[in-house]
This record gives C-alpha cells, structure tokens and sequence, in this order.
C-alpha cells in the first residue's frame, strides 16, 4: 500500500517514478484497492476462524440443571475457553484463558480441548489430565502458557474435585452469600514441566446447596 499523507509525498512520487500526478493518483488508487481486498479476505478467514471455534465449544443442554456455561470472546478468535464432558457420574470441566489473544491462541485452545476430551475417555483422573496437558503445551516451546481450572463434579456425591493453574478463585453462592473460595494453586500450565504431585493440590468443596462460579476475563 502507498501511503501518501500530504500533498508533498504525491510530488515526491511523481519526481522519484517520473510520472505525471494522474498516473501516480492511478497507482494510489490501484495500491488502495489490493490493500483492501486483502484486508477484507482476512476478515472474511477470521470469521470463519470464528464460526469454526464456536463449534467447538459443546452443546449446553444444562446437563440435568448442573451445569451452564457462556462464551464471549474480545475478539473473531479468542484464547478463553471452556469444555465439560460427561462420563458415568462425573462431569468433567476446564476452564481456560490462554495467554495473548488471536488466531494463535485460538489454535492453542483448540488443541487443549481435544487433549481434555481424549483424556477423559481415557478414564484419567483430574491431576492426570492437568498434568499431561501441562507437559504437552510445554513441549511445544510456543512461549504460550495458560491459566485455568480443572475439575470434576461428582453427581451422586455433589463433590467438586479441582485443580487450580495459577488462575482467578472461584466464587461460591451459599445460603444467600456470596464469596471467593481461595484455593490451592500450581503455576500456570505450560511454564515448566510437571515436577509436582498434583494430587496434593487438589481442592474439594461439596457443592451440596451451593453454586460455584469459574470465570475468565473473556467468559
């Protein structure tokens, strides 16, 4: 794209090509038209960016009135996520901001979703997950790490089992008052390896006539 501010750079164009001011008004114009028509292909492969991560957020049926969850991103394609799976008696939650925002934090997110639902049919508990996509992203040396929440929630039990990465504390509702529920955290994921026993960071909280609120700024 030519950038032409004043009328001093059209003359200083015209010198340095030797072309007359209707010629490099025609080569303005044409330069114009291509930047936008690049820029307008690149709005138009963000939205569809968009739209395909918007699949992969799953379908909230309420899940018997446990659990709800919404996704607003700050951008087409956005780093904060969330995923919940179903197995047995337990559902299975995270909740994640990736650090930055974009294309490249969206396909980080991706990648950690698949990874949550490959683990869960795997029958791995909540420390297991945590840590093996700790160990995946940091291998990746993307410079990319994530804050977030990995839990479960046992139906029968109405325990909530979590792992906190370095992320914000939940918020309980109980009996008309609302406050945080400071937990015990790890570092964030993908900072370092998994050289901690995340079993003895595991946090637990009957949920028995509570709510619990996990949150991230994008959510």
């Amino acid at each position: 794209m030519l950038k032409i501010n004043n009328w001093e750079d059209l003359i200083k164009l015209v010198k340095d090509q030797n072309l007359s001011p209707k010629q490099a008004w025609e080569r303005i114009e044409r330069s114009n038209l291509k930047y936008l028509n690049r820029k307008s292909t690149a709005e138009k492969e963000l939205k569809k960016g968009s739209r395909i991560q918007r699949l992969l957020f799953p379908k909230n049926n309420n899940n018997e009135n446990i659990l709800f969850a919404k996704n607003v991103p700050s951008l087409e394609v956005s780093g904060d996520f969330y995923n919940f799976k179903t197995l047995e008696d337990k559902i299975y939650i995270v909740l994640g901001d990736v650090s930055g925002k974009g294309v490249d934090a969206g396909l980080i997110m991706s990648r950690i979703t698949s990874l949550f639902e490959v683990l869960v049919d795997g029958k791995r508990n909540i420390a297991e997950i945590t840590s093996f996509i700790n160990d995946n992203l940091y291998s990746l040396r993307s410079g990319k790490f994530l804050t977030g929440i990995f839990a479960s929630y046992d139906k029968k039990t109405k325990n909530f089992e979590f792992i906190n990465a370095g992320h914000s504390d939940c918020i309980i509702f109980d009996n008309y008052e609302v406050k945080e529920n400071p937990s015990n955290k790890i570092p964030p994921i993908g900072v370092q390896p998994s050289n901690l026993d995340f079993n003895n960071n595991l946090n637990k909280i009957s949920l028995k006539d509570k709510v619990i609120y996990i949150y991230s700024d994008g959510l």
